[in-house]
């Protein structure tokens, strides 16, 4: 292979390096634009988070079960999420050290420290001093509905989006 081969294969790989980029920020910014937009039709129509909590865990439903064929053999709630985030972090969609899980009897305690795809939806709401539901915790009890078919549901404990870095936002789940 010549050097003149090297470079185009080089710069063949950074293009689809910035390839890959600009779809990631795309579905970033999809994600983040459903997730506003949602929310803000949810409160209006309803007064509450309910359809957009419904809407957003029937939707990972079927990402985790159709998209990612995931499957555990945990039976607990809190070792199905602990399990969910390990078998995600092996597919490499998230990094389980962004997260620490604390159990307290059916309670489930998440400390997301790490970058979340929906951040900037959180900030958008938080600006507006809008209600705020975690699209990440929601999966979680969807995680937990298909590992264990039990029915929860998520509250935002604290949110502190853009004030330390390397801490978001801590999420319970608990039993609907």
């Amino acid at each position: 292979m010549t050097d003149a081969d090297i470079k185009a294969e080089a710069l063949k790989a950074v293009r689809t390096i910035l390839e890959i980029e600009r779809q990631i920020r795309s579905l970033k910014a999809a994600l983040n634009s459903w997730v506003y937009g949602l929310t803000k039709a949810s409160i209006l129509r309803t007064g509450s988070l309910s359809y957009a909590e419904e809407a957003t865990k029937e939707n990972a439903k079927i990402w985790i079960t159709n998209i990612l064929r995931w499957r555990t053999k945990k039976n607990d709630p809190c070792e199905v999420v602990m399990d969910y985030i390990s078998s995600l972090d092996k597919m490499l969609l998230m990094k389980q050290s962004d997260f620490e899980v604390s159990c307290k009897g059916k309670n489930i305690l998440i400390n997301i420290k790490g970058g979340c795809i929906y951040e900037d939806s959180c900030k958008w709401l938080l600006a507006e001093h809008s209600q705020l539901l975690c699209p990440r915790g929601v999966i979680f009890t969807a995680a937990i509905d298909v590992g264990c078919g039990e029915n929860y549901k998520v509250r935002v404990i604290e949110r502190r989006i853009g004030e330390k870095p390397g801490e978001k936002c801590i999420v319970e789940l608990f039993p609907a």
